[in-house]
């Protein structure tokens, strides 16, 4: 399907089976082993006033709470599950870091500040908010009601509360191996540029249904002996290229007004 660039009325022509054939062939050649000895290393002591001031943000506190904990984690040798990334976003979300400071790193990895601010336009006609990003980390995160300050007495006011959600880099351990939970595109952009030891949060022994996301590869690709990693989706070998239409987060708040009778 990625290789028929979601197109699914068309089938595969035989330049797409060659190129799977010789992927296929590129993987089967490899050692079936994956080595990640020494993927996890400790923060190092220059960062410890960086992390307690991580732990009093109040959108990494529950991470706190479920037992998760900053770490340097070796990123191409992290276990991959998403069937792709859309690597434009990949590299425009690591544009500023500086590969060789970890502060500057975690800056990008393990954010203390607040997401992008969100913008929207209101169609009067319509009577309706909408905003529209290339961030799937946009979400609705309240509702409100209730009397309208500095309006006529009996106005209230209603509505939702939008925010940029902030995105930690997660990797999480299941059966022995290390994957990647959160961040695809920073560690793929960073991946890229040569990173190594990047932090994220780290947390061992997770299930399977708290670890991999639905519509992932198949258990048997990533349990398997020769599972993806990170730096495989750089690998021209073992990885295609496709254009594929990138999803947009669209959040809409409409007003209607209605007359119903009986």
């Amino acid at each position: 399907m990625i290789l028929l660039e979601g197109r699914q009325q068309e089938t595969v022509t035989p330049a797409m089976e060659a190129e799977l054939a010789r992927v296929r062939a590129a993987l089967q050649a490899r050692a079936p082993r994956i080595d990640q000895a020494g993927l996890i290393r400790p923060m190092p002591a220059d960062m410890h006033a960086y992390v307690a001031r991580l732990e009093k943000n109040p959108q990494a506190q529950p991470y706190f709470e479920e037992g998760w904990r900053p770490a340097l984690v070796d990123l191409p040798r992290v276990c991959a599950y998403q069937p792709s990334v859309f690597v434009d976003h990949a590299r425009e979300r690591v544009a500023d870091a500086r590969i060789d400071d970890i502060r500057s790193l975690a800056e990008v990895t393990l954010p203390l500040g607040p997401g992008a601010p969100v913008t929207f336009q209101y169609d009067r006609g319509r009577q309706m908010f909408i905003t529209s990003i290339a961030n799937q980390n946009l979400q609705v995160v309240g509702a409100f009601g209730g009397i309208a300050p500095g309006m006529p007495p009996g106005t209230v006011h209603m509505g939702f509360q939008v925010r940029m959600i902030t995105s930690f880099l997660q990797v999480g351990s299941m059966q022995g191996r290390y994957f990647l939970r959160d961040g695809y595109h920073r560690g793929l952009g960073l991946v890229q540029r040569g990173a190594r030891y990047v932090p994220a949060l780290v947390l061992e022994d997770m299930l399977m249904a708290e670890l991999v996301a639905p519509g992932s590869l198949s258990v048997e690709a990533i349990l398997g002996p020769q599972p993806p990693t990170l730096a495989d989706y750089w690998d021209d070998s073992v990885s295609v290229t496709a254009h594929l239409p990138a999803p947009r987060r669209v959040i809409s708040v409409a007003a209607s007004e209605l007359s119903v009778y009986g």
